[in-house]
């Protein structure tokens, strides 16, 4: 066996080829699983999907982590000021 994990994950199982209704395994079930699927591009494309779906929730924490940091900059920012108006108006009394 050439690749293990191709057997280990079904794609070289038998299956039925549509165009010749013959049944089909190894090699040529790998061949026509991978062209049912939209061919090498579209298992490539499926990774990358199954990647973002994997780092999603990491995304998703660290946009909120960003939102906080936003809006507690904002609250400092809004001090700040408060703080150097009020040490403007001591200064001139």
């Amino acid at each position: 066996m050439k690749n293990k994990n191709d057997y280990d994950n079904g794609w070289t199982k038998p299956v039925v080829n549509p165009a010749t209704g013959k049944t089909c395994s190894g090699g040529a079930a790998r061949n026509l699983r991978t062209a049912q699927v939209g061919g090498a591009q579209a298992i490539f494309n499926m990774g990358g999907i199954t990647i973002m779906q994997h780092i999603e929730p990491v995304v998703s924490s660290l946009q909120k982590q960003l939102q906080d940091s936003i809006e507690l900059n904002k609250q400092f920012s809004q001090l700040l000021s408060e703080q150097k108006k009020l040490e403007l108006s001591t200064r001139n009394s």
